[in-house]
This record gives structure tokens, sequence and C-alpha cells, in this order.
């Protein structure tokens, strides 16, 4: 394989392809896919919602899942993970924005480290290990084949124990879906989202909910929390009077959904939208036709007026890439990039548009600037491993052994990785003048302690 292809090969990884497992549990294993487009529709989504818990942006983490079940779980304090189901099973923004509404309520509740306390004071004389690895707040309760995702690592518990955990963990589901309806009223959007988003839920698995011992699930049936917020509004009435969502809103989440459906759903799968082509040409870049998805280019890319066209842009750019038409590639995905701006495109990273637009300028044999464009995607996020690990390889396809170790080092940190990333620096350190800011780096990273 050429360097040129190992590198593309490197970075497809990252897109939507590739599946990174970040947890493995009995039942399954959770894998990530990265998305412009798909991470900003999330954070736009759960914007107005933060103010009511007094977070920012900055603190939250949003993780989509390649899986096609509808589900969404917080993990880990502030992560918040999300289902490519989410999007394919639910018709609206305002049903995901629901259901991330009810994810900030595990956050808000503390839920994750209550349940940790929970766990303690039950299990005295027992241990469970994963059940922290797949969070709190699994909308949805289930996955494949009717297993229960919360119940994996509780398998092995004491049998009192066990109940206990399962009765606090349906608490919790109860005051997340509380805290998701006032949460939306106080950001004046209409809580009908959630509820319809539970109506689905309740559609899909609440036969089976049904055949279930309540005493023995993490999740009470989706017909009760239904009841309960029905009740809660009936009372406080005012919790339905909020704006619906907004034209711009509509289109950024239907124009999602036909990516997601394009990459991840075969072709009788697929829901006929407003938005065909956007999920052809995401299905012919998945299958590598490249000339097909170019012809999918030139109808898509005249709508300039979307106010989604810098993605527009950029599936042409991959399109053209997946022709090997490098040159015209990497006119579409700069014009992507700058065509984003925080006024048209609110919340959006443009981290992963110019690790790509690196990529394809390596491609078309223009090294200094694939090197430039890499480096100032650390500007934008400065522990990217993508884009260390891209860095080592380009340098090291140019024979520069001292900044190839140089980034292997900062990629290995960045991954907490230490023992290896001193390794690297220790290579890197000999090879390098000693006042330059790469050498001062690696004497951080030779002496922190972590």
């Amino acid at each position: 394989m050429s360097i040129k292809k190992y590198i593309f090969a490197i970075y497809i990884s990252t897109f939507f392809s590739f599946l990174l497992p970040i947890s493995q549990t009995r039942a399954s294993v959770i894998r990530l896919i990265t998305d412009t487009q798909t991470e900003a529709l999330v954070r736009n989504m759960i914007d107005p919602l933060l103010a009511k818990e007094g977070l920012i942006q900055e603190q939250i983490d949003i993780y989509i899942v390649a899986d096609n079940s509808l589900n969404a779980f917080v993990a880990g304090g502030l992560n918040i993970f999300v289902t490519t189901g989410l999007f394919l099973e639910l018709s609206s923004y305002s049903e995901v924005q629901g259901v991330l509404a009810h994810e900030l309520g595990h956050i808000a509740g503390g839920h994750l480290s209550k349940r940790s306390s929970a766990m303690k004071d039950e299990m005295i004389k027992a241990t469970i290990f994963g059940v922290l690895s797949l969070g709190v707040g699994v909308i949805a309760g289930e996955g494949k084949n009717g297993i229960e995702l919360g119940t994996a690592g509780l398998l092995a518990a004491p049998e009192f124990a066990r109940k206990n955990m399962m009765s606090f963990s349906r608490t919790a589901e109860y005051s997340a879906d509380t805290f998701g309806l006032y949460a939306l009223a106080e950001a004046g959007i209409s809580s009908r989202g959630l509820i319809k988003a539970l109506r689905k839920i309740n559609k899909l698995h609440g036969d089976r909910e049904r055949r279930r011992n309540i005493y023995n699930s993490t999740h009470p049936f989706s017909e009760d929390r239904i009841l309960q917020m029905e009740q809660i509004i009936a009372d406080n009435p005012e919790l339905q009077k909020g704006r619906r969502e907004t034209p711009d809103e509509t289109e950024n989440f239907e124009m999602v959904k036909a990516k997601i459906q394009g990459f991840f759903l075969d072709k009788d799968r697929w829901k006929k939208t407003d938005h065909n082509d956007i999920t052809e040409i995401w299905f012919n870049i998945k299958n590598h036709n490249g000339k097909m998805a170019v012809d999918n280019c030139s109808r898509i890319v005249k709508d300039k007026s979307s106010r989604n066209y810098a993605f527009l842009l950029e599936a042409c750019s991959r399109a053209y890439y997946e022709l090997g038409q490098f040159k015209t590639s990497l006119k579409f995905i700069d014009s992507a990039i700058d065509e984003i701006n925080p006024k048209k495109y609110p919340n959006t990273k443009k981290t992963q548009l110019i690790q790509f637009a690196g990529i394809v300028a390596f491609q078309n044999d223009e090294i200094d600037k694939a090197i430039r464009l890499l480096k100032y995607s650390l500007t934008l996020d400065k522990n990217s491993p993508r884009s260390w690990l891209l860095l080592a390889q380009i340098y090291g396809s140019q024979k520069n052994t001292a900044m190839q170790n140089y980034s292997f080092a900062e990629y290995f940190y960045s991954i907490n990785d230490l023992n290896k990333a001193r390794q690297f620096a220790k290579k890197a350190i000999i090879l390098l003048d000693e006042n330059t800011a790469e050498s001062i780096n690696l004497k951080d990273i030779l002496t922190i302690q972590r």
C-alpha cells in the first residue's frame, strides 16, 4: 500500500465509515462516528437547554454512536451519547431535542455519581463491573434482540442489591423526564416533542416491556412515563405553550437524517424525503462510487440558499475525492471551510473538515498546505489525536524523522498513553533544536506526571 493510500486509510477511519470501540459489554461494543454537521445539530438542540443547569457548550462532549436502534444516554459526567437510530427513527427536530432534554436531566440530577454512591451502599460485599461504562439514561432501555442495555453490568449482583439498583435507575428516569419538561419550558420550547418521542419508543418496545417484570428493569415502562408526563402537563398546562420548531431547525434535522440514512441504510429501507439527493450522494460515497456521487453533487451544490450549504460543499468534496480528482475536491472542501461562520453555523466545529482538507492537499501533492492545515486544526483542538497521527504519517512520508517522532509523541500523549509518548519524545528531542517550541513541549511530556 502506498503511503498516500495508507494515510487516507488512517483518515477515513475517523469519518462516517469507521466505528471506534469505546466500551465493551457482554451485549455489544459501543462504536463512534464523527461528523461535523451531526454534532453541530445536537449542540444547537441542547444550547437553549443548558441555561437551566448553568452549563455551557464547552463543558459538554457529544458522541454519535453507530447504532440504528433508537437510543441516547449519558456517561462519565458531561458526556452525551446519541445513536444514529435516534435520527432514523424519530421524525422531527423537536423529538430529538426532547430526548436530549431528558438526558440533560440525568446530568442535572447527578444520577451518574448518585448511582455510584448507591452501588457502594448496596454492594458492600459484592463487586459489579461495567455498570458505569454504559452510563445512565438509556432512553429506550432496550438494545438489539430485546436485551436491556442497562442490566449488562448488574447480572452478577446479589438479588437484593440488584433490585435496589434497578429501583434507583427507574426513579432516575422519572426524574429526568420531569427535568426535560421544565428545561424545555424554561427555554420557551414546547414539550410536545418529548412526549412524541416517548410514544414512538412505546410503539417500538411497549409489547416487550409489558412481558417484563418491572422489578427486574432499569427503566419504567414507557407507557407509565407518558402517563406521568401527561399528568404533570395537565397540572401545569404552560409546559405545552412554548414555540414549535422553526423551518431552519426542520431543514437542519432533515438534512442530517438524509445523510445518516444514505450512509447507514440499504436502499430498500430508505424513506422518501425532500433531500433524497443528499441520501444518494452519501450512499455513493460510502460505497466508493465516485462517478455517481459526483452526478449527485452537480444537483445539490446549486442550492446556495440552503442553510446547510457548507455541508453540501463538503459532500461534493468527498464525491470528487472518491473519483480521484483531488484538485477539485480540495476546492470544494476549502469553500466549505470558508463558508462556516459562527452566525450562520452556530456551535459548528471546523476541526474535522480541516483535517479532511489536509488529507486532500497531501493527495494533491501540496505537502506544505497539508501540514499547515493540520497544524491549524490543532489550534482549534490542541489535543486532537487524529491531527497528530496524520501529521506523523505525512512527516514520515517526507523522511522528516524528528517531526514524525514529535507528532507521535503528541499523539500518544493526547490519548493518555504516557509511556509511548515518552518513548517517542526521547527519540525526537535529540533530533530537534533545543529552543524550539517542539522541544519545550517534549520536555513537558518527559517530566509531567499524570
